[in-house]
């Protein structure tokens, strides 16, 4: 209703803070609309429907062109004439337009000014993360409810999917660390490695094996590669990028991660992460094992 050009509905609006604010403020219930939105510091309602279309629709503007929203805002700007009469969409877009040629205020570069991620929500982890339990204890059962689970993830990628294994290892911890990975594509296979630092952490490690997956991707095209689904044995990596988790240190490099992944995002290449047990008998978690430790090796030495 707020987006209805209909002065009506404006005044019936009006009439309701005009009240409100006079009872908020004792005074007389037939004061000024102006006067008791001046003395309260309350912004008119035009004015505030206006704000918060232009604050909605930067949002919009800001998400991935996967996210359907956007996908749609998208279609619907390129279109000549995308509606016979205005909706609350196409009224938000004339506010931003409007603003942009009047106050040279670009609405694709407001978003930062106000978006705020404090209160991130956590999201829950798999039910599975849990139950396959921990390397050091987990059991033949768990073992092979493991390999089942990532069995049957992995038969259900399409064609066009690209699938990697990462792992990272320290000499200590902190200690030398490197990464490693394997990545198969259309039946071709291609393994990574990289040296981290002489002194690092196994969270480093982990999260620098998954950036060299994603360096390596960003080589292709959304016509060679529509899907990446990556594997990772590091609950905690994949808990910071992906469920929100705190994270007290490796900022800049989360953050690169991150931003890799919504750049290969609005190109068309989505990006899957999920949480593969380690040392149970998984052939791509296997295989990029031993690909990084022989590089460590020669690393600590």
């Amino acid at each position: 209703m707020c987006q209805l050009p209909k002065e009506t509905w404006l005044d019936k609006l009006n009439e309701i803070q005009r009240k409100g604010l006079a009872l908020c403020l004792d005074l007389p219930s037939q004061s000024s609309l102006e006067a008791l939105e001046v003395l309260s510091g309350t912004l008119p309602i035009d004015l505030r429907r206006e704000e918060m279309a232009i604050r909605e629709l930067g949002k919009i503007n800001s998400y991935s062109n996967n996210v359907p929203i956007k996908r749609k805002f998208e279609i619907w700007k390129e279109e000549e004439n995308p509606e016979k009469f205005i909706s609350p969409l196409g009224k938000m877009y004339q506010q931003t337009e409007d603003m942009k040629d009047t106050e040279l205020v670009d609405i694709n570069k407001i978003e930062p000014q106000y978006e705020y991620q404090g209160l991130v929500s956590v999201i829950r982890a798999p039910d599975y993360w849990r139950n396959i339990g921990s390397s050091k204890s987990r059991t033949t059962d768990q073992i092979e409810e493991g390999k089942q689970i990532i069995s049957e993830q992995l038969k259900s990628q399409t064609p066009n999917t690209a699938v990697a294994f990462t792992d990272g290892s320290c000499f200590g911890n902190p200690g030398p660390c490197g990464a490693g990975a394997i990545i198969y594509i259309n039946d071709q296979e291609e393994k990574l490695k990289r040296p981290v630092s002489n002194k690092g952490s196994i969270l480093l490690a982990e999260l620098i094996a998954i950036k060299i997956v994603l360096d390596y991707i960003e080589s292709f095209s959304k016509e060679q590669i529509d899907t990446l689904t990556l594997f990772s044995d590091s609950q905690t990596a994949l808990g910071i990028l992906t469920l929100n988790w705190k994270s007290d240190s490796y900022h800049q490099t989360i953050n690169e991660i991150k931003g890799k992944i919504k750049n290969l995002n609005e190109h068309g290449i989505l990006i899957n992460l999920n949480w593969t047990p380690g040392h149970a008998n998984i052939k791509g978690n296997d295989e990029a094992t031993p690909w990084q430790k022989k590089l460590l090796k020669k690393q600590k030495h």
